[in-house]
């Protein structure tokens, strides 16, 4: 989609205004209904729209866009019997009048839409022209060159707009052509291309594959302050936010040597554990300023494989069950991630793990005959366990 817009800026934008004294705005109304109230302490853009399908739909898309930038929506009436140049006329008056930043409105077409941007100050007008084969796909694509536009507007960044008269015109009027088609047959004006797209903008904009690599920390045991290994997951991440996938971490196994309780000899007592995890979650993405945080929840399957050894072999050992157990846990995490680049990001997460039974190993043990001599508790895992992560992610 990035590619079409830059198509469409490049190719479709031409210039049409005028320098006489603008008419009176003709049937010009304003509606506030579902969208902001106006704040005179916050820029205002005006979006003229009607009742149909196109306009609901640019409504909502808009204000997607401008939720989080720092400026009133109000969407307002333009009279759509008049032609073009008079709604220009009715819409620099307007702008003027409610002193906003600017107007904007799509006019469908054959092959597109047409958008345009009426600013007050100079009467400045610009009309890229949007072709797509999807509606909603040249919908969305004017919402987002609306939020880069205003967005400039309100820094004071220039954005290409040309004056409608140029020294020596004296107030002579340039007629506008109302009929969107001709603007093909425009020579394009040079425009300044509208601000790169942050990291966290473009990570709004699709779909992307996410492979993360991290240390992953854990307090899991009594006998083992921390544990510590590798994290590997991956998964998909949706533009609105949500994002599945599935993870798994290496960690050194446990190993511990303890004497028998007779004296006779030491027994060596291993756990291997092989952590699998599902996860589902959701990361907000700011638009600016390369942060985002994502919640999520991860259910965890661990795998604990035991294992216990005696060197002198005078007394037999008994696990209570079998030597391969399935440990299932849950664990909600709070991740916060920072995009440098576009397609990489740096990130700390912090959980709890809690696991769904207690746990406790032990190792008894008998002489030839199978008489007992005793029991010793080898491994008390804990039932919740603080989780520290640091690592990277790859955006694919």
């Amino acid at each position: 989609m990035l590619a079409s817009l830059g198509a469409a800026l490049a190719w479709g934008l031409a210039t049409h205004a005028s320098a006489a004294p603008a008419d009176p705005v003709a049937d010009a109304s304003t509606e506030t209904g579902d969208l902001d109230e106006p704040d005179a302490e916050r820029p205002l853009l005006l979006l003229a729209a009607d009742d149909g399908e196109l306009a609901a739909s640019m409504l909502r898309a808009v204000g997607i866009e401008l939720n989080d930038v720092d400026v009133a929506l109000e969407r307002i009436d333009l009279d759509p019997s008049q032609d073009l140049q008079a709604r220009i006329h009715a819409g620099q008056q307007l702008v003027r009048e409610r002193s906003a930043v600017g107007l904007v409105w799509l006019d469908p077409r054959p092959d597109g839409l047409t958008l345009h941007l009426v600013v007050g100050d100079g009467s400045v007008l610009l009309r890229p022209v949007l072709g797509f084969s999807d509606r909603i796909g040249a919908i969305e694509a004017a919402a987002v060159i609306i939020r880069h536009f205003t967005t400039d507007l309100i820094a004071g960044r220039p954005i290409g707009l040309t004056p409608p008269s140029v020294a020596g015109d004296h107030g002579q009027e340039h007629a506008a052509d109302p009929d969107p088609r001709a603007a093909d047959q425009v020579e394009p004006t040079p425009v300044a291309e509208p601000a790169p797209l942050t990291a966290t903008e473009l990570l709004r904009e699709r779909s992307h594959a996410r492979l993360q690599v991290a240390y992953v920390g854990q307090a899991w045991a009594r006998e083992r302050a921390w544990d510590s290994g590798a994290e590997l997951s991956l998964g998909w991440r949706a533009a609105a936010g949500a994002h599945v996938g599935a993870g798994v971490a290496l960690i050194p196994r446990f190993e511990r040597t303890v004497s028998h309780p007779t004296g006779s000899g030491v027994m060596t007592y291993r756990v291997a554990r092989y952590p699998i995890s599902l996860i589902a979650g959701y990361q907000h993405a700011w638009a600016r300023s390369g942060l985002a945080l994502d919640a999520q929840l991860r259910v965890v399957a661990e795998l604990h494989h035991r294992r216990a050894t005696d060197p002198i072999g005078d007394i037999s050992l008994e696990f209570g069950g079998s030597r391969l157990r399935v440990i299932p846990a849950i664990e909600p995490r709070l991740q916060l991630d920072y995009l440098p680049l576009v397609q990489l990001s740096l990130f700390i997460a912090l959980g709890v793990r809690v696991a769904l039974i207690d746990t406790l190993y032990s190792v008894s043990y008998a002489d030839e005959l199978g008489r007992p001599l005793g029991e010793t508790v080898v491994l008390q895992p804990n039932l919740i366990s603080p989780v520290a992560v640091l690592g990277v992610a790859v955006y694919l």
